[in-house]
């Protein structure tokens, strides 16, 4: 019986494999608070819109907007201003399902994706909760920061149906509510005033 020679090339892929993993890590993380990115967000909220409309069940998008945020930045500078945002992003990860997602969406705005919420009410009072959370003063560098938020709230599929006309419609629900005196947070179908 005659055995045959094989040949092969080991090559050590491990190099090559944590590259790609931190590609993707970079296009998707938000590299200042490391929590998701605007993509990330759209990506999941795409996959979470495509099983509720499978499944007949309601999503909402939380808008989420610092109210002193330049305010701080002008007053304690750029650095304080960062190192704001991160706390701003861990205390706001505490609150939130792990089924949901919460992502930097740019600048001092972050989106809330609540998946198979079931009903309106359970979303506001997602949103009083982050909000309660947010007005408690952040120590950093050894100074107390004061900065609230407002909160506008859109839900599939009465608000819309993909996930670019959700984030329009609560970013509108956002600016409808900063315009009432008093009012911190609402609805699309409360307040959605085009801007």
């Amino acid at each position: 019986m005659r055995r045959g020679l094989i040949e092969g090339v080991l090559e050590d892929v491990t190099a090559r494999k944590q590259q790609e993993m931190d590609l993707k890590h970079l296009a998707t993380i938000d590299s200042l608070t490391e929590i998701p990115n605007r993509h990330l967000f759209f990506d999941r909220s795409e996959r979470a819109l495509k099983q509720a409309k499978r499944y007949e069940k309601k999503v909402a998008v939380l808008f989420i907007d610092l109210d002193n945020f330049k305010l701080v930045n002008d007053t304690y500078g750029h650095r304080t201003g960062d190192e704001l945002l991160r706390e701003v992003a861990a205390r706001l990860i505490r609150r939130i399902r792990e089924s949901d997602t919460l992502a930097r969406l740019g600048g001092d705005e972050f989106g809330v994706l609540l998946p198979e919420i079931e009903t309106e009410e359970a979303a506001k009072v997602v949103a009083r909760s982050l909000l309660e959370e947010l007005d408690r003063p952040f120590m950093i560098d050894g100074e107390s920061v004061n900065v609230g938020a407002t909160i506008g709230i859109s839900f599939f599929p009465e608000d819309g149906k993909d996930c670019v006309s959700l984030i329009s419609r609560a970013d509108s629900a956002m600016y409808g509510a900063k315009r009432k005196t008093g009012i911190r947070y609402g609805t699309f179908r409360e307040f959605g005033i085009p801007k």
